[in-house]
C-alpha cells in the first residue's frame, strides 16, 4: 500500500509544478489604466466682413504635468486629439496643470479607486470610477463625462471644451 502512494504522489507533484509555470493569459504587461481625454475646440475667426465659430479637435501646443509631483506628461506636444492621464492609485481624486497656447488651468477629476485582482500570477490592477471632472481656470469653458469606468487605456473617459 505503501508503494501506491509513492508512484500516486510523483505524478501530482509533477502536475503541479507544471501547471505553476503555465502563464498567465490574462496578465498584461502595462499594469496602468489611463484616463482618456479628448478635445473639442472652438475658435471665433473675423474677416473682413463676417465673424464666424470654426469648431476642431486638435490642440497645438499642449504642455500637461501633475500637480503636487514634478511628472512632465506632454511637454510642448503638437497636434494632440487625445491624452492619455493616469490617476493616483491612493487618492480620490487628482489633479492636472494643463497649458494650452501659454493658456493654462487646472484639470481636476474626483474618483474611486477599485482594486481588481487579476491571479496570484499578475496581481492586482487598480481600476478608477470617475465622480466628478472639471477645471479651475477661464481655458477650458466646459467638462463631460463620456464614461464613468476607467478600466483600459483605448477609452475616452472625458471630453473637455476649449475656446481658444
Amino acid at each position: 500500500m505503501k508503494n501506491c502512494y509513492k508512484y500516486t504522489l510523483l505524478p501530482v507533484c509533477v502536475l503541479f509544478a507544471v501547471a505553476a509555470c503555465t502563464p498567465d493569459t490574462e496578465c498584461r504587461t502595462e499594469e496602468t489604466v489611463h484616463c482618456g481625454v479628448v478635445f473639442q475646440c472652438d475658435s471665433t475667426v473675423t474677416t473682413s466682413d463676417t465673424t464666424y465659430s470654426v469648431t476642431f479637435n486638435t490642440i497645438d501646443s499642449l504642455t500637461l504635468t501633475g500637480v503636487d509631483n514634478d511628472s512632465v506628461l506632454y511637454d510642448n506636444q503638437k497636434s494632440v486629439t487625445a491624452i492619455a492621464l493616469p490617476l493616483r492609485k491612493n487618492a480620490e481624486e487628482t489633479r492636472f496643470n494643463l497649458t494650452v497656447n501659454g493658456r493654462q488651468d487646472v484639470l481636476v477629476v474626483r474618483h474611486r479607486n477599485r482594486d481588481y485582482f487579476i491571479s496570484l500570477a499578475c496581481g492586482c490592477f487598480v481600476y478608477h470610477d470617475i465622480d466628478t471632472a472639471y477645471t479651475e481656470g477661464k481655458l477650458v469653458k466646459d467638462t463631460e463625462i463620456l464614461n464613468t469606468a476607467v478600466e483600459n487605456t483605448q477609452q475616452d473617459n472625458i471630453r473637455l471644451y476649449i475656446h481658444l
